[in-house]
């Protein structure tokens, strides 16, 4: 009986990585659970690694990875400045709560050489 439950074992974790892996999927394509989520989303879709807030960062652990920094909110909409750890924002990003969840809603680019220090809400 343990000789057979033995063999089964390898099995068994690889089905549940496979669960695992399809929930985190199902997840992300359907909608970010918080605003940071959907931050976190666009921007490792461009391949970069995402290390949350700014404020978090630790150096040398996180350079060369992208943080942002939640600028405000209006309505259901909340506007993050995106950019290189220890550096400048390069980017806005706008993401909105929907009934199924938080979702990208506009992304702009942020030079702090035209900047007004206004947020450009979409």
């Amino acid at each position: 009986m343990s000789n057979r439950l033995a063999r089964l074992v390898p099995w068994l974790l690889v089905a549940a990585l496979f669960v695992a892996a399809a929930m985190l999927h199902a997840r992300d394509a359907f909608a970010a659970d918080a605003g940071e989520d959907a931050v976190r989303a666009t921007v490792e879709a461009t391949g970069a690694r995402y290390v949350g807030d700014c404020s978090q960062t630790v150096s040398p652990r996180d350079i060369g990875a992208v943080c942002s920094k939640l600028a405000g909110e209006q309505g259901a909409t909340r506007a993050y400045m995106v950019g290189r750890t220890f550096s400048e924002f390069s980017r806005w990003l706008f993401v909105e709560q929907t009934p199924s969840g938080w979702r990208l809603a506009n992304e702009l680019p942020l030079s702090i050489g035209t900047d007004t220090g206004e947020i450009p809400w979409p």
